[in-house]
């Protein structure tokens, strides 16, 4: 189904949700930090024991961190690109666009859900073998 945009509310409407989408980018931003800090407080404290002390849980986690990182970098460029896409609406009122739009809002708001939910796994983990170095 498509519809033209022709309706205030509508674009209305849109402007929230491109500051839903801002939001998200903030919180990719802030998450970015964090990964950051946690992984290399974590590496620092792996150094300081010998290689053969590390167990696997401990590469598991770094597998993890990477892992979180890579599903925050493709989740950054899917909002990056509904972002602007629903700015291409705002711009052209006459624009024809279909239902996929709110599909894809809820799909991104449901992958940085799990992704904050797998961040705080990893975390968890690292903090429970970090107490053990």
């Amino acid at each position: 189904m498509t519809t033209t945009i022709e309706d205030k509310e509508l674009s209305k409407e849109l402007r929230e949700l491109t500051l839903i989408g801002k939001n998200w980018l903030s919180e990719l931003d802030l998450l970015e930090k964090d990964i950051r800090v946690l992984k290399k407080g974590y590496m620092k404290a792996l150094s300081r024991v010998s290689a053969e002390n590390n167990s696997e849980e401990a590469d598991e986690v770094l597998f993890l961190f990477d892992k979180v990182w890579s599903i925050m970098e493709d989740v950054r460029i899917e909002a990056q690109a509904y972002l602007a896409f629903v700015a291409t609406l705002i711009e052209h009122p006459d624009s024809v666009y279909n239902l996929s739009l709110l599909e894809n809002h809820f799909k991104i708001e449901v992958k940085l859900k799990d992704l904050l939910r797998a961040f705080n796994a990893v975390k968890q983990m690292s903090g429970k073998l970090y107490s053990h170095y």
